[in-house]
């Protein structure tokens, strides 16, 4: 499968679009009536339903374009999803990324998977983590396509700076620290807005139009890289 960094869906097409997670559950009801559950998938996928801001003819040809650029669903792009797009706890409204501080979440030692250095590991991953009001986090989701400029990082909540401090590989969401690897406790931190790789899910497009009421049915899945 080919993805393409390079190629991000409208922001105003995913706006206001059907978006929610998915996962992959076996459920078993035994005779005594208990539930077995198995997890299938470690990481939970996005699905998204486009078509209903896909109004105007120049908008569908938007779709088609992406569409055929990335060979329907060979190929995988860029986009924002709405309901989860930024690091902080839950203001998830445009403009709200002015509320990203460089606490927000954890960067996780790619050695130790810790969130503390090892005054030896230099690459540290972004993660967002889920508690559902649990005082732990009990679930972690990899970040691996953050927003070019929107990251900000700090080190035992003093603030980095990119090009200086560290790098970024926006293409993983790995953050490299250049100057010298954080100590055994050091806590690194991290801000940021990002989007996930998405495909389409049906190997054609549908599109209705008579310059009033155009239709369009476009199905987006997150996928993993």
């Amino acid at each position: 499968m080919a993805h393409y960094d390079d190629i991000i869906l409208p922001l105003g097409m995913s706006l206001g679009s059907s978006i929610g997670p998915m996962t992959s559950t076996q459920q078993l009801i035994t005779t005594s009536g208990k539930r077995k559950t198995n997890k299938r998938w470690t990481e939970h996928l996005q699905k998204f339903d486009v078509g209903f801001n896909v109004k105007s003819s120049s908008d569908i040809f938007v779709i088609i374009d992406i569409f055929q650029a990335v060979d329907g669903p060979f190929g995988s792009f860029l986009a924002r999803a709405w309901n989860d797009w930024n690091t902080t706890a839950g203001l998830m409204e445009p403009g709200d990324e002015t509320f990203i501080t460089n606490l927000d979440e954890p960067l996780i030692n790619t050695v130790t998977g810790l969130n503390l250095g090892d005054g030896t590991t230099t690459t540290f991953k972004m993660v967002r983590e889920y508690t559902g009001n649990s005082a732990t986090a009990l679930h972690q989701r990899d970040i691996t396509k953050p927003q070019n400029g929107s990251v900000v990082v700090a080190l035992d909540a003093s603030a980095q700076v990119e090009g200086v401090d560290y790098t970024i590989n926006y293409a993983t969401g790995v953050v490299t620290f250049i100057i010298v690897a954080p100590g055994g406790v050091a806590v690194p931190t991290f801000g940021a807005s990002f989007y996930v790789p998405v495909g389409f899910v049906d190997d054609e497009i549908l599109s209705s139009i008579d310059f009033n009421n155009n239709e369009v049915s476009v199905i987006l899945q997150m996928v993993r890289l």
